[in-house]
């Protein structure tokens, strides 16, 4: 049961001058600290955060600032969301897994080359990224324009063993002891680097949310399992994630710069450009009220995080799909020839020419949730048996994690199950290379060596 204390009240309460600006503002902070605190208090598992990240996007495009209007009706498609949120959850709680006191191994640690690969990968992407660099005239809108044209073989290469530099950040977040921790410390700020030279925030982004959630898991179990956490690392943490904030908020501010005020005047008048979007009047009076630069702030983060559920309304409405597709195997001629074999028996056919995708008042170039993406690969049935399955591995690696809370293996697996629901609100994070790896050797490590058997000590 959820307990609100006097703090939370107090915390409440300082929202109401919110409503005088905009009934909506009030409304949609209050909904999100009610749901963060009810996510935190009560220990926080992958299905919660599953729960409450949907709940924030689907919260900021009903009450955010701006207001889209869709060229189909959006019921069906939250009516779909609302599926993959029930396979999810049937994935997750249909079965409870039991673990094996001796499954991890007692040197808990990563192997030493993990090291060797993250230089590698921070050496090669830093490289790659500085050749799209002009020194004398540094725009970061023009090294992204760069980046995008001109991809080089040090970039290619870097993006694959980055993958290795997501294991190390972990560890040394997670662990006590660690190898070479001066080298380590240095490795870490050179990758914090590499997104300067990219113009991008999705690292800052990831370093965030694999910061937030270290800190609420092992906050949610560290007094029954003994996952220490000490106050020092815990001060570090909150301020590394701060300065993750600060650095994404300095990168969307110098993204727009001049040339782009010249061509489009601000954010909004960008994305009305593009889109069928609007200042909700509600708002109107203390958007206002704001500079030119929070202002752009304000709508940039609306839109990125509230355009993908109008996107998505108007994917899903507009166009029809299959009901089972195999074409994410398409690249593995074999596997795809034979499992089509199968699944023609039950009269499903994935031989139907590719059709052009229709699209409504939405730009195509925004993210249209992870969703669609499965509608695409596996059909509109093949998408929630795929949710089914990923919910009982986020269930598997959750037990485990009870269990073994101390153990880096355990710890890296429930947090990058939890960085793809979280960008299941945008777009598969499994698109991004490094993402992609470091999820297959996540998954590879974790399975190698955690051991689900019948009548196990540890039972969840």
């Amino acid at each position: 049961m959820l307990r609100i204390s006097k703090v939370d009240l107090g915390c409440i309460l300082a929202t109401m001058p919110a409503f005088l600006f905009s009934p909506h503002l009030g409304i949609l902070i209050i909904s999100l600290y009610v749901g963060y605190i009810s996510l935190i208090r009560s220990g926080l598992t992958p299905i919660k955060f599953f729960v409450f990240t949907w709940l924030f996007v689907i919260l900021i495009y009903l009450l955010g600032p701006v207001n889209y209007i869709l060229a189909v009706d959006s019921r069906g498609a939250f009516l779909y969301l609302f599926m993959t949120f029930v396979a999810f959850s049937i994935g997750y709680l249909f079965y409870r897994p039991k673990v094996s006191s001796s499954a991890i191994t007692h040197k808990d640690s990563l192997p030493r080359y993990f090291l060797w690969l993250a230089i590698a990968g921070v050496s090669l992407s830093v490289v790659g990224g500085y050749q799209g660099v002009d020194l004398s005239r540094p725009d970061l809108a023009e090294i992204r324009s760069n980046l995008f044209q001109n991809v080089s073989i040090y970039a290619q290469l870097g993006s694959v063993l980055f993958a290795y530099y997501i294991f190390i950040l972990i560890e040394y977040l997670h662990s006590r002891r660690y190898d070479y921790p001066n080298l380590t410390r240095f490795v870490i700020l050179g990758g914090l680097i590499t997104p300067l030279f990219t113009a991008g925030r999705q690292l800052y982004l990831y370093f965030f949310l694999i910061v937030f959630l270290i800190i609420f898991y092992k906050k949610s179990y560290q007094s029954r399992y003994q996952a220490i956490l000490p106050n020092r690392k815990l001060i570090f943490l909150s301020l590394a994630a701060a300065a993750s904030l600060v650095l994404i908020v300095l990168i969307s501010i110098l993204r727009f710069n001049d040339e782009s005020v010249e061509a489009f005047g601000s954010k909004l008048e960008m994305f009305e450009r593009y889109s069928s979007v609007e200042i909700k009047s509600s708002y109107k009076s203390a958007y206002d009220l704001m500079p030119a630069s929070i202002q752009g702030l304000v709508i940039e983060a609306s839109y990125y995080f509230g355009a993908q559920i109008g996107r998505f309304s108007e994917f899903y409405g507009l166009n029809s799909f299959d009901i089972f597709k195999l074409d994410a195997l398409s690249k593995f001629p074999f596997i795809d020839r034979n499992i089509q074999k199968v699944v023609s028996v039950f009269g499903f056919d994935d031989n139907n020419p590719v059709k052009p995708l229709l699209y409504g008042n939405i730009s195509p170039f925004t993210w249209s949730t992870a969703v669609s993406g499965n509608i695409l690969y596996f059909g509109t049935l093949g998408s929630l048996f795929v949710n089914f399955v990923f919910g009982f591995i986020c269930r598997l690696s959750f037990v485990a994690y009870k269990c073994f809370p101390n153990s880096i293996y355990t710890q890296n697996f429930i947090l990058a199950n939890s960085i793809i629901i979280f960008y299941g609100i945008i777009a598969s994070p499994l698109m991004d290379t490094f993402f992609l790896f470091y999820y297959l050797i996540s998954m590879y490590m974790f399975f190698t060596r955690v051991k689900f058997l019948r009548g196990a000590s540890c039972i969840q």
